[in-house]
């Protein structure tokens, strides 16, 4: 990556938001890195350090100790390895596992000496960077961000095809790379790659399931904050969000999960449980997931504020009995379901009688790379819902 990544001195540091640990820790990250490089006075790290809203965040209090003579950091951890960026109440989204920022933190605290929670936070990581979107709202998605965490996890792990696919999709020749990733890289050529494991991963408290058999890979997280309720793949064709959309389809404000919800039935076939919708505070959903099959079942539906169950995909085209579409094209669908394949290889089957609308999206730069909406609309009367993925 050094080589192939344009200078550090391009790079422009992001405006901070101290109201938000995420944007002011990726502030401090790039300080952290040019200071390290004599690029920056370490005045300008302190005044960010001194301030209580990273005090909390993890990933920034791993850089606060790498800045001690000697790290007393404590790292806060499940005994599955799991972790969770904020370990405070002021910030709810912090509080998920956001992928990128725990692969970063997973080496932080690998440069601090904490290499047995490095190492077991890693091995929790590795099953979940194939779904990119897990725990990902709209608004925050950023892909290059992932793709960089991503390559150097799978550096740090040893697993080298993973790693090179990744650098791949950051396209670094194409903008500047924030310093911190190649500081970090730098240094992780002092650190020794361990033994990786690739498993599917369970975590009950989260709600989480991960899945792969036949062709097909998924993933459903119970708990989240204007996220997906899963995601999956297949071959070409992609589906990094699925779960409940509020009305308009468009906002993207009103799609999602609230809270955080643990499995009632959680084992390697399947998951089973509870969880809240941010579009309605009063409204629930309970899902039942085995394979490709999606079975879910609202409480709290009223006939005032219209919802709808919506699939987010990633395709050349879709095909309904003998019609196609096309990403960015005006033709959409609006009537009762019907099977509906993706590049002839990937269908979407929903045996109830209810109303069904696929729309054309314009694919980068929004909706997690979509190029199709596709929404199943519910009501009151009909407040189950299944789904099977072929």
């Amino acid at each position: 990556m050094q080589a192939s990544a344009p200078g550090a001195e391009e790079f422009q540091l992001p405006d901070v938001d101290l109201r938000n640990p995420l944007d002011h820790y990726r502030q401090l990250r790039t300080l952290w890195a040019l200071s390290t490089k004599g690029d920056v006075r370490d005045e300008a790290v302190q005044k960010l350090l001194r301030h209580p809203i990273g005090a909390t965040f993890q990933p920034s209090e791993a850089i606060a100790e790498l800045l001690k003579p000697t790290s007393t950091l404590a790292p806060t951890q499940s005994d599955s390895g799991a972790a969770l960026c904020e370990k405070g109440l002021s910030w709810p989204e912090g509080k998920l596992p956001l992928l990128p920022e725990l692969c970063q933190l997973s080496l932080l605290w690998a440069l601090n000496g904490k290499m047995e929670a490095s190492k077991k936070l890693a091995q929790w990581l590795l099953p979940l960077l194939e779904f990119k979107t897990l725990w990902t709202s709209e608004r925050s998605y950023d892909e290059r961000e992932f793709y960089l965490s991503a390559y150097l996890l799978y550096s740090y792990a040893g697993v080298k095809e993973k790693a090179s696919h990744c650098l791949s999709e950051a396209k670094i020749s194409s903008q500047p790379v924030d310093p911190f990733f190649l500081v970090l890289e730098e240094k992780l050529a002092e650190l020794k790659p361990f033994e990786e494991r690739m498993d599917q991963n369970l975590d009950p408290e989260l709600g989480l399931w991960t899945y792969s058999q036949g062709g097909l890979k998924g993933s459903i997280a119970l708990s989240g904050w204007n996220t997906p309720l899963g995601s999956f793949k297949k071959g070409a064709v992609e589906i990094p969000a699925l779960g409940p959309q509020g009305y308009p389809l468009t906002d993207s404000k009103s799609f999602g999960l609230s809270g955080f919800h643990a499995a009632q039935k959680l084992d390697w076939a399947g998951i089973r449980g509870w969880t809240q919708c941010l579009a309605q505070k009063d409204l629930w959903l309970e899902a039942a997931v085995e394979g490709g099959r999606i079975d879910v079942r609202f409480m709290g539906l009223s006939t005032e504020k219209k919802i709808a169950f919506v699939f987010y995909l990633k395709a050349e085209e879709a095909q309904i009995q003998e019609t196609i579409f096309k990403p960015r094209s005006l033709e959409r669908f609006n009537g009762l379901a019907k099977a509906i394949r993706f590049n002839k290889a990937f269908s979407i089957e929903c045996p109830s009688p209810r109303k069904m609308e696929l729309i054309p999206l314009a694919g980068e730069g929004c909706f997690w790379g979509a190029n199709f909406l596709l929404a199943f609309e519910m009501n009151p009367f009909e407040p189950t819902v299944s789904f099977r993925l072929i």
